[in-house]
């Protein structure tokens, strides 16, 4: 492997670029060359590659070089990989990084990428990016302000519109459209996480769903469960 890595066929991520990478589960934009933009979520990260969702619409070519744009708790960050191809699930795999720029520093440390918490909200169809019919009870993970997991004892297609209410606090309600991008079974739970992503959420909204996120990794921390 050392020998591999010598020849640069098998490249690790330097120790000072870790902490500049895209989170798991964090959504990125994706630009390939010849191709439009993309938006794909980050499902693993290797010592020597980084994989992603495969997109919804078009492809991405053998040994073309994808440009990573995205934002993590440390700021906003760009990179180019190699991409190496897809594996044995359809999804992308790209060569770990050997820079990252940095395009915007965190200055708010406060902002999380993602809280690996589960918190109790509302959901219901949202067809044409309207919220149709009665809400009812959902379970609601790894809220960002990318987007968040659903989770329901029913299976929704990908691309489909729902329209989720997160309590991020008192008298403060998220009310917002989502489109479903990932669909993923639950086998000992019988039920399914939904990998939904923000249609949009104004400055506002994302301030309040980080000041969310800090405080619940604050209380978190303080009863040594984060």
């Amino acid at each position: 492997m050392k020998l591999l890595e010598t020849l640069g066929l098998k490249r690790k991520a330097p120790a000072n670029i870790k902490s500049m990478l895209p989170s798991v589960n964090g959504w990125v934009d994706l630009h390939c060359m010849g191709t439009t933009a993309f938006s794909v979520c980050v499902e693993e990260i290797h010592a020597d590659s980084i994989v992603t969702s495969r997109p919804d619409k078009g492809q991405v070519r053998p040994g073309c070089t994808g440009t990573f744009v995205y934002t993590n708790a440390q700021g906003k960050f760009r990179f180019a990989s190699r991409f190496l191809g897809e594996d044995a699930r359809g999804r992308l795999r790209f060569a770990m990084p050997g820079s990252v720029t940095s395009l915007a520093a965190g200055g708010n440390q406060r902002t999380a990428v993602r809280l690996d918490a589960t918190v109790q909200g509302m959901w219901r169809m949202a067809a044409g990016g309207k919220g149709v019919g009665p809400l009812s009870r959902a379970t609601i993970r790894d809220i960002s302000i990318g987007g968040l997991a659903l989770i329901l004892p029913c299976e929704l297609r990908k691309g489909q519109e729902v329209e989720v209410q997160v309590p991020l606090g008192p008298g403060t309600v998220l009310q917002v459209v989502c489109e479903v991008r990932r669909v993923e079974g639950i086998e000992r739970a019988a039920k399914f996480s939904h990998g939904l992503k923000f249609r949009a959420l104004s400055q506002a909204q994302e301030r309040q769903v980080n000041e969310f996120i800090h405080r619940r990794q604050t209380d978190l921390r303080a009863r040594g469960l984060a």
